[in-house]
């Protein structure tokens, strides 16, 4: 049986005018009601005051003008932005699968403009409500698979952080400069000469590395050198430090080389490669990306032309609390235990993912 199309105002009622906006100075980390605003988290903060709660209608969609996001909201709330819509569907949709429907869609991307004219602009497909609500229910159990996938690597993340404080936090250690524990390396400079070389080589940029981890999704070509080769090839174990960014938290984030083949890198990131027998690289990488590192880097670094840029001297003089080798390794074993542990979760989430998106594509052609 093929379904009714209607137009998006059809069955759809802009409902925003009259719920009061909480300022963000206003959100407290914990509150009787939610915060909801077009952000990345479906929570934004929480208040106590009755007075500025919506009194819209729930359960709602919310949608971010902005951002493009969607949120389905069954409980008292507050709205914590402007640029939000809350949306109320006609009787002809269950408001489930008017949110599942809506998450689906492809909006076109217009910057932080407003972005409702082109919601206005799209059709619906109205099924009759049991096939919605059947639809919807699969959906939610898909997305509620997806959202304990993303709990568990939350509780990973947060036990990494604890492990990474419990050592990078004592002060009965000694404390050395990175100069006295690792070498330290600068990269290659791209240029138009080196297009002419006859070798070549992957490179890393500022853009393949971060906190932590290294993206080998879109790595470059340069012509290389024996001698570049030897200078800057990474070994195993090597850490890459970022010299430059807009962002003064992100100056200096280090990232561990783990892959294989060879590999160089560019002259905005530098390399540190610690001396096994004192300095534990998986340790190295998590201090120089703990609070310390972090208020180090961002103490010592030059802003120029809005970008925060360190040097090697910065790195070389970097001070590093030194637990015994031996608590190093045992650290080591243990981070590595949990990323093992990470991945396993991030392979199931993008299965996941991929069965949603399927799922989705195939609930609002009447496939499902």
């Amino acid at each position: 049986m093929s379904w009714a199309i209607r137009s998006f105002t059809e069955v759809f009622s802009d409902v925003s005018a009259g719920s009061p906006k909480v300022l963000q100075s206003d959100f407290v980390d914990t509150g009787r009601y939610p915060i909801v605003d077009q952000g990345v988290r479906p929570v934004a903060g929480y208040t106590d005051a009755v007075e500025v709660l919506s009194p819209a209608t729930l359960p709602i969609v919310v949608f971010g003008d902005h951002t493009r996001r969607f949120k389905y909201v069954d409980q008292q709330f507050a709205v914590g932005a402007d640029g939000v819509k809350l949306l109320r569907p006609s009787p002809e949709l269950d408001t489930k699968f008017a949110f599942h429907y809506l998450s689906s869609l492809t909006l076109p991307n217009a910057g932080y403009s407003r972005h409702f004219k082109f919601l206005k602009e799209v059709r619906v497909p109205v099924p009759p409500l049991p096939e919605q609500r059947r639809i919807a229910a699969i959906l939610d159990q898909t997305d509620e698979l997806r959202g304990m996938r993303c709990h568990a690597l939350a509780l990973l993340d947060s036990l990494v952080s604890g492990l990474v404080a419990s050592i990078t936090s004592r002060t009965d250690w000694p404390v050395v400069r990175i100069h006295t524990v690792a070498q330290t390396q600068g990269g290659l400079t791209v240029n138009r000469k080196r297009a002419a070389l006859p070798r070549s080589s992957s490179y890393l940029r500022v853009a393949n590395v971060f906190r932590g981890s290294i993206d080998l999704a879109n790595v470059k070509q340069i012509g290389v050198t024996e001698a570049d080769l030897q200078r800057v090839a990474l070994e195993h174990g090597d850490l890459l430090i970022v010299e430059g960014h807009g962002n003064e938290n992100e100056v200096g984030r280090a990232a561990r080389w783990s892959g294989d083949g060879t590999m160089v890198h560019q002259n905005h990131l530098i390399r540190v490669r610690p001396n096994d027998d004192v300095l534990d690289s998986i340790y190295a990488e998590a201090f120089i990306n703990s609070v310390h590192g972090r208020a180090y880097f961002r103490a010592v670094s030059k802003t120029t032309s809005g970008l925060n840029t360190i040097n090697m001297t910065n790195v070389k003089e970097m001070p590093v609390n030194l637990p015994p080798i031996d608590v190093q390794r045992i650290f080591a074993t243990q981070i590595a235990s949990i990323k093992v542990l990470q991945d396993v979760h991030r392979a199931h989430l993008a299965k996941l993912d991929e069965l949603f998106a399927s799922l989705q594509h195939r609930a609002f052609r009447g496939e499902l």
